[in-house]
């Protein structure tokens, strides 16, 4: 992690969307909001048009509720007995 007083994996991570930047990195940390400033360059964050940010929110929210059905799953199958 870099930076001081980190607390959160992320907090280095940029996320851009149509340009607008989700972090404004300042000398003292980080703050949240809009940055201006148009994509990232290098290594610095992710740039996604607002459609591909949607569709990639989806998605996760796909994938958590297929983890939560399967967890269900799991906890019916820890309480079966055996038949005989």
């Amino acid at each position: 992690m870099a930076g001081s007083g980190s607390t959160n994996w992320l907090d280095d991570v940029t996320f851009w969307v149509n340009g607008i930047a989700s972090r404004t990195h300042t000398r003292g940390g980080t703050s949240a909001g809009g940055g201006g400033g148009g994509a990232p360059s290098g290594a610095q964050g992710f740039s996604l048009t607002r459609e591909e940010a949607e569709r990639a929110l989806q998605e996760f929210r796909e994938i958590r509720n297929e983890l939560m059905r399967m967890e269900r799953d799991a906890l019916e199958l820890t309480r079966l007995r055996p038949p005989a």
